[in-house]
């Protein structure tokens, strides 16, 4: 699989790449945390896991990469020590794949009429 992702305009390079296992060819890339969470929370509706009864494990099936550069890679290497080299290349820098976990934070909000 061949990934493009056009170089962003800040001073990080900080890409995240989401597949679901069911369905690896479809893939999405975000280029911040906080658009990344947002997603997650609009498909927890949109793909039904609302209705999930175990909570611990119910968006397992969703995998998230963090991308890191490979000169960060190089440059902290205790830090990124399980990152994994990929294919994708922004720039002509290849990237390094880090697994981030999903861990959904439950809230009730209360409210008087």
């Amino acid at each position: 699989m061949k990934v493009e992702i056009e170089k962003q305009n800040s001073p990080f390079d900080e890409y995240y790449y989401v597949y679901r296992e069911d369905d690896p060819e479809d893939a999405y890339i975000f280029l911040s945390d906080t658009e990344l969470t947002d997603w997650l929370e609009q498909k927890y509706h949109d793909w039904g896991y609302w209705e999930c009864k175990d909570l611990e494990s119910y968006m397992d099936d969703i995998k998230v990469w963090q991308l890191i550069p490979k000169s960060t890679v190089e440059r902290w290497p205790t830090l990124y020590r399980s990152a994994k080299s990929t294919s994708i290349v922004v720039d002509d820098e290849q990237y390094y794949r880090k697994t981030k976990g999903i861990n959904p934070e439950f809230t009730i909000t209360i409210s008087l009429s």
